[in-house]
């Protein structure tokens, strides 16, 4: 019993350690990309994650760094209309910011 305890301690503190987008950044997953911009404004960085993938990073709050990597039907596009989240991450410090 102890056992159990001390893990489920570790896991609890683990969690703690990144914050995952809660259910309101959350439903941006699989919206246009051009929806985070209004919110957030542009992202600070975007790079090609390879089959066919883009990630984009904002890093107006702070500490706050917000994540999303994006798909699109059309390659090679600038739009940022026409790439579709598919995940959404955000550290930690981002609640505050919130």
């Amino acid at each position: 019993m102890r056992r159990l305890f001390v893990v489920l301690l570790a896991l609890s503190l683990t969690a703690c350690a990144t914050y995952r987008a809660g259910q309101v950044d959350d439903a941006y997953i699989r919206h246009p990309v051009s929806e985070v911009v209004l919110k957030l404004g542009p992202p600070t960085t975007r790079f090609d994650a390879g089959s066919g993938r883009m990630a984009f990073q904002w890093l107006n709050y702070g500490e706050c760094s917000r994540s999303a990597t994006a798909t699109t039907t059309k390659p090679g596009s600038t739009s940022l209309a026409d790439w579709t989240v598919e995940s959404w991450q955000e550290t930690r410090d981002c609640a505050a910011a919130k």
